[in-house]
């Protein structure tokens, strides 16, 4: 009877032993299966997975392993998304556009890790990224305008440049000019511009889906001088002249001032007296009335814009006649305090 008794008693202790061995033997690793890739644009793709099955144990880990090249498990980036059962998603962003990239789902519990099937997508080519730049080295006659390709959609900037012109909307109004292609920053120089007169600008780039356009931009060139020319004296007498000048471009800035330097001696601009004739472009004139004869008299045209002073070249005449002369002199009447003097002149 005591055998009997020691039998009874280990029969729960070997099936409590034979109970849990055939729970360990029962967790296994997970089954997860890669969802299909959507939401594809140039920069970004939503990605995920499905656990269908967690292999008797909890999921600890899961999300995708993706990259640039297959088997992303070991040449590329994980991103986790969280623990257990059922489907799950993640955006991937960042990408670049026109690259295809691989992608394989993965779960993992206390057996180990699984892998769902490894699929692949292309990220869509976008229309390129520019801006115009602003406008530098200007003068009264040039400028450099440009742009920016700071993105090129994922396929090679075939074509970049500007569009340019006197009016808003240069791109229908205006010139165009190529610059190359390529990313970056480009720039050309454009000439023969009018003084104080504004442009408009739009730079442009494109690939093979299409173009795109920075902003619109505007400059004005800088006003330069006056051009004045002087012209030959006329009506010229013993004690008179006439002396003109011509003021043919303001410079692109409102003349102010325009005139004369006149004088008997040369450079007279700096030796000379000014003489004011009003504002504005176009010929003017003056008659000079009080001179004298047989004297060389020099004059030089100005006009005056926000610029600074802008001068013709130097003329100069002679006044008819002749310097009169002391011919005679008489002295009569003399006495202790005065005396009478008269003096003859030939002034033939």
């Amino acid at each position: 009877m005591k055998k009997r008794y020691l039998l009874h008693a280990f029969i729960p202790v070997i099936i409590l032993l034979l109970s849990s061995c055939n729970r360990e033997e029962n967790i296994f690793p997970p089954g997860v299966i890669t969802a299909s890739v959507d939401e594809i644009t140039g920069t970004t793709a939503r990605v995920g997975g499905k656990v269908i099955d967690n292999g008797g144990d909890e999921i600890s880990d899961r999300g995708v392993c993706w990259g640039t090249s297959a088997s992303p498990e070991t040449t590329g980036t994980k991103l986790q998304s969280g623990t257990g059962d059922g489907v799950y998603y993640e955006v991937l962003s960042g990408l670049v556009p026109g690259t295809k990239y691989f992608v394989k789902a993965y779960a993992a519990n206390s057996a180990g890790m699984s892998y769902g099937e490894e699929t692949f997508f292309t990220t869509q080519i976008s229309l390129p990224q520019v801006t115009t730049s602003p406008v530098s080295d200007l003068t009264p006659s040039s400028a450099s305008i440009g742009g920016n390709v700071i993105s090129d959609g994922g396929f090679n900037i075939t074509e970049r440049g500007v569009y340019w012109g006197t009016d808003t909307n240069p791109r229908i109004t205006g010139t165009k000019i190529i610059v190359g292609s390529g990313l970056g920053e480009f720039s050309t120089t454009v000439t023969g511009l009018s003084r104080n007169f504004t442009y408009y600008v739009v730079a442009y780039a494109r690939n093979i889906k299409g173009a795109t356009y920075g902003e619109e931009i505007s400059f004005t060139t800088e006003p330069g001088p006056a051009v004045v020319t002087t012209s030959s004296a006329t009506g010229v007498t013993p004690h008179a002249a006439k002396i003109s000048g011509n003021v043919s471009a303001d410079g692109g800035a409102a003349v102010a001032e325009r005139g004369f330097y006149w004088g008997r001696t040369p450079d007279p601009v700096a030796t000379g007296m000014k003489l004011t004739l009003g504002d504005g472009t176009g010929s003017f004139s003056q008659l000079l009335d009080t001179l004298k004869p047989a004297v060389n008299y020099y004059f030089r045209a100005f006009a005056a814009n926000i610029t600074g002073t802008s001068y013709g070249e130097e003329k100069n005449f002679k006044t008819s006649g002749k310097m009169p002369k002391i011919d005679k002199v008489y002295v009569s009447d003399i006495t202790r305090q005065s005396a009478k003097l008269v003096i003859q002149v030939d002034s033939s």
